[in-house]
């Protein structure tokens, strides 16, 4: 039996049962039973009344919590559509979804402003990190990686961007030539290829932060303009299906923004020098 028909089947026998006493009280001559039938009359009468009142306040409020849920299930299928992994505070996205992040990258990887310095700060990060370069140098993919301009940072900021260079020189780039030594295949030309598909870049300002990996975006909206302390510390983050309709303006921006940035004269540098051992 559904809900509303147990409902009216209470109702009904509550006022077949009201109505009894009430025949009752006009029936009887007893003036003291009279009063006794007239009062658990009027009791069922009230009760009837609450009962039908609160049963029918649930229904409704409980239809309205069904036509909300089916609501919030249409626009999370409209969003899915469009390619909307996850939207959340900064401080949801662990470590651990960073790890696999970094370890799904294969052919190519985009990331820029602090979140090259944390992933570096970090030993676990820091190991998937630069096993991700290595494996997508040696699938024959590409990385770019966008940093700040000294300019733009703090003195704090500065010390992590230069713990962060010696990394990709110290680590990264040592590895990548041991294995070109190892593989016999060590020239200038085999490193001009690595320079050409390992591109690091310094730009003065950042309107949001981009990452990618081939299979997911994350788009970090961040404010640059406004300079409030903690105003960055747990804003909005965004994953993106790549390729789909909120995806693709960000990936267009940020190659835009990425072709106009400076290369990084440090990375440069440490190339140019490989490049002359060898000559």
């Amino acid at each position: 039996m559904s809900k509303k028909r147990r409902i009216t089947a209470i109702v009904v026998i509550m006022v077949i049962l009201t109505g009894a006493f009430f025949c009752l009280a006009a029936v009887t001559d007893d003036i003291s039973l009279r009063n006794v039938y007239l009062s658990v009359g009027v009791s069922l009468l009230s009760s009837s009344l609450f009962f039908v009142f609160t049963e029918l306040l649930i229904i409704k409020n409980n239809e309205d919590k069904c036509s909300l849920i089916v609501s919030r299930m249409e626009q999370l299928e409209k969003i899915a559509n469009d390619g909307i992994m996850v939207i959340n505070k900064r401080s949801e996205f662990s470590t651990e979804f960073w790890m696999e992040f970094l370890k799904e990258t294969q052919n190519e990887l985009i990331s820029s402003g602090r979140s090259l310095h944390r992933w570096t700060d970090n030993a676990e990060l820091k190991k998937c990190f630069k096993n991700a370069i290595i494996r997508v140098i040696d699938s024959g993919g590409t990385i770019k990686l966008l940093m700040y301009k000294d300019v733009s940072l703090s003195e704090e900021n500065i010390q992590h961007k230069s713990r962060f260079l010696k990394f990709i020189e110290n680590e990264v780039l040592s590895k990548l030539v041991s294995q070109l030594k190892c593989k016999g295949k060590l020239s200038g030309q085999e490193l001009e290829l690595i320079r050409s598909r390992f591109i690091v870049k310094e730009v003065d300002i950042l309107p949001y932060l981009y990452t990618y990996n081939g299979k997911r975006a994350v788009v970090n909206s961040y404010f640059s303009a406004t300079k409030i302390s903690g105003l960055n510390a747990d804003n909005l983050v965004m994953v993106f299906e790549p390729g789909t309709v909120y995806e693709r303006p960000f990936r267009t921006d940020f190659d835009c923004i990425f072709n106009k940035a400076d290369p990084s004269s440090k990375l440069n540098e440490y190339f140019n020098t490989a490049i002359e051992k060898l000559d």
